[in-house]
């Protein structure tokens, strides 16, 4: 589960005992591109920081993958919390490894930054009301959800739709509860179905909700089952407005939906690595990989470089090596310039300025429209 660099492990090594940024990832599992792209984002990061001539410390890397597996997910916790070197982890990828894996970081006070696990209620799961060591470290889902709402009054939808399908489990339902609570508080005339994940096809209800004219649509579910519902939209002359929940928007559904995917939309907490602000990065990372960059690699990026700007200010100080409470500490502290995003936490350990960004498909993928205003 455990995988190292030998180069930087030898090189921390030779400088006294090592200082370690752990990865806990799904690299082999349903989640595993976006596990891989973090993954090699990190270890791009932290190489840059080694080839610093000033750097007080050597800082290596140590990787676990937990293959997208709950109890694989409480397994490499208990790892990475026992090696005294690790004093931060960026990760885990998805909602279940971090439900399973957030009370053993909790208890051992091992400060925990996750890129991509935005859920409301992984933290509640893990019987964390109030994070002490968890951070995440992109915009919350819901914020991205929120402001779909206020895009499609802003695009003319007065009386929206919204089909709930139960196959998204947890993450789509937190999303549906969010379109409903912001349509209600703002008087929005929202009309919504469900469907059950046994169903063995969504757009069922598509006849209903058309009949209870809606002219707009906001769809929580999966990749393939969303494409179904896209295909009936279409055959229905359906143009209003139509957007997905960020995980719902994945490239399965553009391939499924074929030409019905045209002019969907979808707001995420992750920016597109073609857009300009993360251009350098992009190329260092081609340059490395020799490929582009994936979903939530420069937030990754952007993560390490933080927890490396936190143990260089550490060191600095003459904190000399510290410990896992006073990582926590600096890192509640921060506020660090990425690329991305000023990184400064509120006390729920979310980040204080929450920005969105928008895609829209065309030409049969979704493409970056651009960043909405951060709130």
């Amino acid at each position: 589960a455990l995988r190292g660099d030998d180069k930087q492990d030898a090189a921390a090594r030779s400088a006294g005992r090592r200082w370690v940024l752990g990865v806990h990832a799904d690299l082999s599992g349903p989640q595993k591109e976006a596990g891989t792209a973090q993954e090699r984002a990190a270890r791009l990061a932290v190489e840059q920081f080694n080839s610093r001539k000033d750097k007080p410390f050597t800082l290596a890397l140590r990787v676990a993958d937990d293959r997208g597996e709950a109890a694989r997910a409480e397994q490499v916790a208990r790892q990475l919390t026992g090696e005294d070197d690790v004093l931060a982890v960026l990760g885990p990828t998805g909602y279940a490894s971090a439900e399973a894996a957030l009370e053993v970081y909790e208890g051992a006070g091992l400060p925990v930054l996750t890129v991509s696990e935005l859920s409301l209620t992984a933290a509640e799961s893990a019987l964390l009301a109030e994070p002490k060591a968890y951070f995440r470290t992109a915009p919350m889902a819901a914020f991205a959800v929120y402001n779909a709402v206020f895009t499609l009054a802003a695009l003319g939808s007065r009386r929206p739709g919204l089909l709930i399908d139960r196959a998204g489990r947890i993450t789509g339902l937190e999303s549906a509860q969010v379109v409903r609570d912001t349509s209600r508080a703002h008087g929005t005339d929202l009309y919504a179905r469900v469907v059950p994940a046994a169903a063995p096809d969504a757009s069922v209800v598509i006849a209903d909700m058309l009949a209870h004219d809606i002219d707009g649509f906001f769809c929580t579910g999966t990749p393939e089952r969303a494409a179904k519902v896209a295909r009936a939209l279409a055959e229905r002359g359906f143009t209003g407005p139509r957007f997905l929940d960020a995980p719902t928007a994945g490239a399965a559904f553009v391939t499924a939906a074929g030409d019905a995917a045209d002019g969907w939309q979808t707001l995420t907490p992750y920016i597109s690595p073609d857009a300009t602000p993360v251009r350098a990065f992009a190329t260092a990372y081609r340059k490395r990989y020799g490929s582009a960059p994936g979903v939530w690699a420069p937030e990754a990026y952007d993560t390490a470089r933080l927890v490396a700007d936190r143990l260089t200010a550490l060191a600095r100080e003459g904190v000399g090596r510290p410990s896992r409470a006073q990582v926590t500490k600096a890192l509640a502290k921060a506020r660090f310039k990425g690329l991305t995003t000023t990184y400064a936490f509120n006390k729920n350990k979310e980040l204080t300025t929450q920005q969105t960004y928008h895609y829209r498909v065309d030409g049969g993928r979704f493409a970056y429209v651009g960043t909405l205003p951060a709130s």
